[in-house]
């Protein structure tokens, strides 16, 4: 399904159980799956069309609760078959398992402009939905790119600037 950022993460966490094991055989095919998944992560970001196998949703938290997280909003980037009532859902069960009897979750599934000092106080507040990402120009040369120098070349990362 071309998740490749799942599959390197999952090695990652695999690989240190090899090593306490000394198993080294098998840490040397997880290090070549993992040069093949980064390989094609590489090839994935390099591609002129932007993600193909993602979807993007804007979250919002709003809420002392959150503590650091209180007014701040972050683009989740999710595969593409993830849906907006999916996210929610995901979100919802993560954030109202940490809330006590004093907080409540609310959802805000509008993208107006959240005003925080409207809101209940004491109340908790996720404001989730779905954003394209944006390119300033679509002429390939003047795309907003950054690139980063490695002992073995350059590599193309696409940025974002703007999520609609």
């Amino acid at each position: 399904a071309e998740l490749y950022h799942f599959c390197a993460s999952i090695l990652e966490l695999v690989i240190p159980v090899y090593k306490s094991r000394k198993a080294y055989g098998q840490l040397a095919k997880c290090h070549t799956l993992l040069t093949n998944i980064y390989e094609s992560i590489l090839d994935q970001e390099s591609n002129p069309i932007p993600f193909i196998d993602a979807t993007y949703y804007r979250v919002g938290f709003y809420g002392e609760k959150f503590g650091k997280l209180d007014r701040k909003e972050y683009v989740y980037r999710e595969p593409r078959d993830v849906r907006l009532g999916d996210i929610m859902e995901k979100l919802s069960h993560i954030y109202e398992s940490r809330m006590d009897s004093n907080h409540i979750l609310h959802i805000i599934p509008d993208s107006r402009q959240v005003k925080a000092e409207e809101l209940q106080a004491g109340a908790c507040y996720l404001q989730i939905t779905a954003v394209d990402a944006v390119m300033e120009d679509e002429d390939l040369g003047s795309r907003r790119e950054r690139i980063f120098s490695l002992s073995t070349g350059s590599v193309r990362a696409r940025v974002f600037d703007r999520f609609l």
